[in-house]
């Protein structure tokens, strides 16, 4: 089980370092007709603060939540973007749940400039990872813990190296050391678009939206739709889960 999660944990550094470098892709020059820029749609989701709350699913059976909050510290004029969830599953035979927190915080520009994740695994063992990150700083700062128990806590690289070592160190092999061995750039490259759309929200009911698309060596890992005001309704994914407001019909 420590392995599973570590394996996750691992994952998540992934995802630490494509948040980090997403600037590079985040205001593409589309052509297409329906085309707008992705700081459009960040803006209206900051201008407007709404909070976003979806169910998970899996096929039609609901597996989670997450929930969205986009806003401005009052202080700083920082834009800070609240992530949190919980995620249910079958692991060997047991009902596994996981949660999370997440918080980013980027500059005017939306580019992400700190990062805090917290990742729990409920049973067994009450497995926490705590991963905090700056774009101006080369370490990552990473503490395991659990049932409130120090397991691990130390500064790593944010590189291949870096991450590679720590998957040695906790006995991770196979799938989770050829992940982390891909070299660096195939990973931090998402592709980001934005374009003016429109949701079905019943038999005669149409909304206009926007719809934002993360797409990754030619395949979608996302497409969101956003209302004017920047709330999340509807997402599906890669992976097969889908994400729905949880008041839509």
């Amino acid at each position: 089980m420590l392995y599973r999660f570590v394996s996750a944990t691992i994952i998540v550094f992934w995802l630490v370092m494509t948040a980090l470098l997403i600037r590079n892709e985040v205001n593409p020059g589309g052509s297409g007709l329906l085309e707008i820029p992705v700081t459009h749609v960040l803006k209206q989701l900051f201008i407007h603060e709404q909070r976003s709350s979806l169910r998970i699913y899996n096929g039609s059976m609901p597996i989670g939540y997450l929930s969205m909050y986009p806003h401005t510290d009052p202080d700083s004029g920082a834009r800070v973007l609240d992530l949190s969830g919980t995620l249910q599953f079958d692991l060997s035979g047991r009902r596994q749940r996981v949660s999370w927190d997440t918080v980013l915080t980027m500059n005017p520009a939306f580019e992400v400039t700190e990062s805090d994740y917290r990742i729990k695994m409920h049973e067994p063992g009450d497995l926490l990872a705590e991963i905090h990150s700056r774009a101006d700083h080369p370490l990552v700062h990473v503490r395991l813990t659990s049932k409130n128990v120090l397991m691990d806590e130390r500064d790593i690289p944010l590189n291949q190296s870096g991450i590679e070592g720590l998957a040695q160190q906790f006995g991770a092999t196979g799938d989770v050391l050829g992940l982390v061995q891909q070299p660096t750039t195939a990973m931090i490259r998402p592709v980001i678009h934005a374009r003016q759309s429109s949701l079905r929200l019943g038999r005669d009911q149409r909304t206009e939206t926007f719809l934002v698309t993360i797409e990754h060596n030619g395949q979608i890992y996302l497409e969101c739709h956003f209302s004017q005001l920047g709330q999340a309704l509807r997402a599906k994914t890669l992976f097969g889960y889908t994400l729905q407001d949880e008041l839509l019909p």
